[in-house]
């Protein structure tokens, strides 16, 4: 858990220049959410299919490999991130679907400012929800026999601590 944390901030603090500079182009908070997500998907790919290991990974002393025991090709990084980082960002990409576009300063000078829509009140509990699916999973990965996530099952993978 502690790697996903590091690599969840790394990826926050890389995001910050790109956020900054699509900002200008484009204000659209669920265009921004599908890059981050995007980038997430390749910072995991490239790390686990090239080392094993992402560099939250490599702080937590823990390394990715085939149940068989082999390192993972490129389709396993592939598709063991993307369902990795899917239950983190589906919440996010629903929060900024549901939130209204900001009025760039071009809309300003038009004309008088008209006040974005409330968010549906639904929109409040997606934080909850989210948390509550994060929950389970961890759960799950801990009752489970083996002790494997599910999208190490779905992937034939296993993390193994490295000395």
């Amino acid at each position: 858990m502690i790697a996903v944390l590091i690599d969840f901030v790394m990826l926050f603090l890389a995001k910050i220049p790109i956020d900054q500079a699509l900002s200008e182009i484009t204000p659209s908070p669920t265009l921004l959410t599908l890059i981050s997500y995007g980038i997430a998907i390749v910072y995991s790919t490239v790390f686990l299919g090239s080392r094993g290991q992402t560099p939250g990974k490599t702080m937590a002393s823990l390394r990715v490999i085939s149940v068989d025991g082999s390192g993972l090709n490129q389709r396993q990084a592939l598709v063991r991130s993307v369902l990795k980082w899917s239950p983190i960002y589906a919440p996010l990409f629903l929060i900024a679907v549901t939130l209204p576009i900001p009025m760039t300063l071009q809309d300003a000078t038009v004309g008088s400012p008209i006040p974005p829509p409330d968010p549906h009140p639904v929109v409040a509990m997606i934080p909850f929800v989210a948390f509550a699916v994060l929950g389970y999973l961890a759960i799950a990965t801990r009752r489970h026999p083996d002790g494997r996530a599910p999208h190490d099952r779905v992937t034939d993978t296993s993390v193994i601590k490295v000395q």
